[in-house]
Protein backbone atom coordinates (compact mmCIF):
# COMPACT_ATOMS: atom_id res chain seq x y z
CA UNK A 1 0.00 0.00 0.00
CA UNK A 2 1.74 3.39 -1.07
CA UNK A 3 1.70 5.26 1.99
CA UNK A 4 0.64 8.60 0.39
CA UNK A 5 -2.75 6.89 0.15
CA UNK A 6 -2.63 6.30 4.29
CA UNK A 7 -4.53 9.07 6.40
CA UNK A 8 -7.11 10.58 3.76
CA UNK A 9 -10.55 10.08 2.73
CA UNK A 10 -11.48 7.23 0.82
CA UNK A 11 -12.49 9.76 -2.35
CA UNK A 12 -9.04 11.63 -1.56
CA UNK A 13 -7.35 8.24 -2.16
CA UNK A 14 -9.48 7.31 -5.09
CA UNK A 15 -8.40 10.47 -6.98
CA UNK A 16 -4.97 9.76 -5.93
CA UNK A 17 -4.96 6.41 -7.62
CA UNK A 18 -6.25 7.67 -10.98
CA UNK A 19 -4.33 10.62 -11.23
CA UNK A 20 -1.59 7.81 -11.60
CA UNK A 21 -3.83 6.03 -13.71
CA UNK A 22 -4.85 2.91 -11.17
CA UNK A 23 -8.37 2.81 -9.54
CA UNK A 24 -9.49 0.69 -6.27
CA UNK A 25 -10.65 -2.56 -6.37
CA UNK A 26 -13.32 -5.23 -4.71
CA UNK A 27 -12.76 -6.34 -1.38
CA UNK A 28 -13.21 -10.21 -3.44
CA UNK A 29 -10.84 -9.01 -5.79
CA UNK A 30 -8.39 -8.15 -3.13
CA UNK A 31 -9.14 -11.03 -0.76
CA UNK A 32 -8.33 -13.43 -3.55
CA UNK A 33 -4.78 -11.07 -5.14
CA UNK A 34 -3.89 -11.55 -1.19
CA UNK A 35 -4.54 -15.57 -0.92
CA UNK A 36 -2.29 -15.53 -4.22
CA UNK A 37 0.30 -13.61 -2.85
CA UNK A 38 0.29 -15.26 0.41
CA UNK A 39 0.45 -18.66 -1.24
CA UNK A 40 3.35 -17.86 -3.28
CA UNK A 41 5.65 -15.45 -0.85
CA UNK A 42 4.01 -16.77 2.54
CA UNK A 43 3.69 -13.11 3.57
CA UNK A 44 0.59 -10.84 3.33
CA UNK A 45 0.70 -7.44 1.33
CA UNK A 46 -2.22 -6.41 3.87
CA UNK A 47 -0.66 -7.23 6.88
CA UNK A 48 0.69 -5.87 10.41
CA UNK A 49 4.02 -5.08 9.84
CA UNK A 50 2.70 -1.91 9.27
CA UNK A 51 -0.68 -2.56 10.12
CA UNK A 52 -2.97 -2.12 6.87
CA UNK A 53 -6.37 -1.59 5.97
CA UNK A 54 -7.11 -1.39 2.53
CA UNK A 55 -10.44 0.18 1.57
CA UNK A 56 -12.34 -1.28 -1.75
CA UNK A 57 -14.76 -0.55 -3.55
CA UNK A 58 -17.24 -2.09 -1.98
CA UNK A 59 -19.99 -0.78 -0.04
CA UNK A 60 -22.05 -2.07 3.40
CA UNK A 61 -24.63 -0.26 5.11
CA UNK A 62 -24.05 0.41 9.03
CA UNK A 63 -26.95 -0.37 10.88
CA UNK A 64 -26.20 2.12 13.83
CA UNK A 65 -26.35 4.99 11.69
CA UNK A 66 -28.52 3.22 8.66
CA UNK A 67 -25.74 4.41 6.44
CA UNK A 68 -23.17 2.88 3.74
CA UNK A 69 -19.84 2.45 4.32
CA UNK A 70 -16.74 1.29 2.21
CA UNK A 71 -15.72 -2.10 3.33
CA UNK A 72 -11.87 -2.52 4.30
CA UNK A 73 -10.02 -5.57 4.11
CA UNK A 74 -6.45 -6.34 5.52
CA UNK A 75 -4.55 -6.64 9.32
CA UNK A 76 -3.97 -10.03 7.93
CA UNK A 77 -1.80 -12.41 10.37
CA UNK A 78 -0.58 -15.82 9.89
CA UNK A 79 -3.22 -18.15 11.96
CA UNK A 80 -5.71 -15.55 12.22
CA UNK A 81 -6.39 -14.67 9.14
CA UNK A 82 -7.33 -11.05 7.47
CA UNK A 83 -10.15 -9.07 9.19
CA UNK A 84 -13.12 -7.61 6.85
CA UNK A 85 -14.50 -4.65 7.75
CA UNK A 86 -16.34 -1.09 7.35
CA UNK A 87 -13.39 1.74 7.15
CA UNK A 88 -15.72 4.52 7.94
CA UNK A 89 -13.07 6.85 8.86
CA UNK A 90 -9.87 7.62 7.91
CA UNK A 91 -6.66 6.65 9.91
CA UNK A 92 -2.92 5.98 9.54
CA UNK A 93 -3.61 2.23 8.82
CA UNK A 94 -5.91 2.68 5.94
CA UNK A 95 -5.08 3.13 2.80
CA UNK A 96 -5.92 2.59 -0.96
CA UNK A 97 -3.88 -0.03 -3.01
CA UNK A 98 -3.31 0.47 -6.97
CA UNK A 99 -4.71 -1.52 -9.94
CA UNK A 100 -4.98 -1.33 -13.54
CA UNK A 101 -7.24 -3.39 -15.35
CA UNK A 102 -5.85 -7.05 -16.84
CA UNK A 103 -6.21 -5.51 -20.52
CA UNK A 104 -3.16 -3.16 -19.81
Amino acid sequence: MPDETRNKSGADQQQLLQSHGYRMVSVRKRAISSAVHIRETGSCPDGQDPYSIVRTTDKDKVERDDRERPVGFGGFAPGAGAHVSHSYFDSGYIGAVPCVPAEV
